[in-house]
């Protein structure tokens, strides 16, 4: 226990003293919350690594591929000591089992990589074909439907300029009767 000088020259011990056992009861209740923070960013990080796994389908697109403590730091914003506390060492256990196991999730090595890459960009390729030809195949239907439209367009035109002239020329004939009625004529 530590001591400290009373005002009438003895010695007083720090836990008779009400402000310094607040004082420690504070640091106590701050180390407690510091080390909870710690312990949510680590947490957080290791989501947005598998996260970011998934996303990559098995690639780690970050740090070269390669999963690490001291990634999981990096990316939980921490110094690359803080896990190393010693009232932190159950949950760096805890994160370095989980990185040992993301480790073996996802792809790693230089051929493997290039394999799942090349897997990718030949699916998009096919893709990309496919597109191009349901985009000509498109074109194709929008040229001949236009030609259609343009041919219709022209008989309708005729067609129009028939119905007046025949019109034209029922208006000048006689109005023939109806039932026997007489010609008004």
């Amino acid at each position: 226990m530590a001591r400290r000088k009373a005002p009438d020259g003895g010695t007083v011990s720090a836990s008779a003293d009400p402000a310094a056992s607040r004082i420690g009861n504070e640091g106590r209740r701050v180390s407690a919350l510091r080390k909870a923070s710690t312990q949510e960013r680590c947490e957080a990080a290791m989501r947005e690594i598998q996260a970011d796994v998934e996303a990559n389908k098995g690639i780690y697109p970050l740090n070269d591929g390669r999963i690490t403590l001291q990634e999981v730091l990096r990316r939980a914003d921490l110094s690359s000591a803080a896990l190393e506390k010693p009232h932190h060492r159950a949950f760096k256990g805890e994160v370095a089992d989980w990185v040992a196991g993301a480790n073996k999730r996802i792809a790693r090595g230089a051929r493997t990589i290039r394999k799942v890459v090349t897997e990718r960009v030949n699916d998009a390729n096919a893709e990309i074909k496919a597109i191009r030809q349901a985009w000509t195949e498109a074109e194709l239907e929008y040229v001949d439907g236009r030609d259609e439209l343009a041919k219709l367009t022209t008989k309708n035109a005729a067609l129009t300029r028939e119905v007046q002239q025949l019109k034209a020329e029922l208006a000048g004939r006689n109005v023939i009767p109806l039932n026997g009625a007489k010609d008004p004529r």
